[in-house]
């Protein structure tokens, strides 16, 4: 970022730059909720939106650069509004078309008004102290609930079915058996047959009465359970594969000039 007069000033290409660019200066004790960014829209920043306090103001929010012209004490939209950083008829229009071709633009004019945020290392490689930095990265992880949901019913009723039943039942029935039979002359009956009781024949004047009978069905109906049918329920466990884009912050860091740099595991 550059600095004029009490004032810091810095384009960026990506949001991971400008996430870089807010830990190093919270490192030395600037506030969040003291910076100031503008963007041309939300879409360039949604991790800043998110995770951080700095004021944020972009085309696609009602109070475009509200938060920023208030802080610059003015009511101007137009790029005028960077007149008041303290910038010359140039730099306003060079920032101004910056920010309108997709640059984000950071800004603050605080001082640091908290401790920098440092820690002295148990010793390098050779001994020596180390003082550190450091730098927040985020990263979006999936926030899976669920719903239990209706997705079927079961109706089960009863209805009447008629059909046509055939069944042969055996009955036994009585029929008369005449037996004519020659008698010779001077001969007598034979009776080695069998003689009927009274209540199975009888005479009555010159004629025998033989009464006859036979088996008859008397149908009827009867209800009687023929099976049961039991319904219940019961749970089933299923895996539902689930295809979604997250998103993280990686560490860009960027040397300039000779760097010595120590790696630790």
């Amino acid at each position: 970022m550059e600095k004029k007069g009490n004032k810091l000033v810095g384009l960026f290409d990506a949001e991971a730059q400008v996430l870089i660019q807010i830990g190093e200066l919270r490192a030395k004790g600037h506030e969040e909720e003291n910076l100031y960014l503008v963007a041309k829209r939300d879409e360039q920043i949604p991790l800043l939106i998110e995770h951080t306090s700095v004021h944020v103001d972009t085309e696609d929010r009602d109070n475009f650069k509200g938060k920023f012209i208030a802080f610059l004490s003015g009511e101007d939209i137009t790029k005028d509004a960077f007149n008041r950083m303290g910038l010359d008829a140039d730099e306003t229009d060079y920032y101004f078309q910056q920010v309108e071709a997709g640059k984000l633009l950071l800004y603050t004019d605080s001082l640091p008004t908290a401790k920098p945020e440092t820690a002295i290392s148990a010793g390098s490689k050779d001994g020596l102290p180390v003082e550190e930095q450091k730098l927040a990265l985020h990263e979006e992880r999936l926030d899976i609930e669920k719903e239990r949901v209706q997705t079927g019913e079961v109706q089960v009723q009863k209805q009447l079915v008629e059909e046509d039943k055939e069944i042969q039942v055996p009955v036994e029935r009585e029929e008369i058996v005449i037996d004519r039979r020659p008698i010779s002359e001077g001969a007598e009956a034979a009776e080695n047959g069998q003689v009927l009781s009274p209540k199975e024949a009888y005479e009555k004047g010159d004629a025998i009465y033989i009464p006859l009978s036979e088996e008859r069905l008397d149908i009827g109906k009867k209800k009687v359970v023929r099976e049961e049918i039991v319904i219940g329920k019961r749970k089933v466990k299923d895996v539902q594969v689930i295809n979604e884009t997250v998103r993280r912050e990686t560490a860009d860091i960027e040397e300039n000039g000779t760097v010595h740099k120590t790696e630790k595991p």
